[in-house]
């Protein structure tokens, strides 16, 4: 039950979490967003640059899906974190 409890709480935690991740555009890298991040940390919004290649569109689009599934799995985990202390 208390298991049970923590993944609600948890569920909640992670659902009202403002996450933002920035995507560059060719011709640039992640470091385009150096500016706007500390911008939005200051505004209590979790931010995360993805670094591209630029290889293909099919890669990028890879990229992009797993660095999302990536800081999604780490959200629900350090929410998880938070409530068993």
């Amino acid at each position: 039950m208390i298991a049970a409890v923590a993944m609600a709480v948890t569920a909640d935690a992670v659902a009202d979490a403002v996450s933002v991740i920035l995507v560059h555009r060719a011709f640039s890298d992640g470091s385009a967003w150096n500016k706007v991040i500390p911008i939005r940390e200051e505004a209590g919004i979790s931010v995360s640059a993805a670094q591209l290649n630029l290889s293909s569109l099919q890669e990028d689009t890879a990229i992009v899906t797993r660095f999302v599934d990536l800081k999604t799995a780490q959200r629900f985990w350090s929410a998880i974190h938070m409530v068993t202390l």
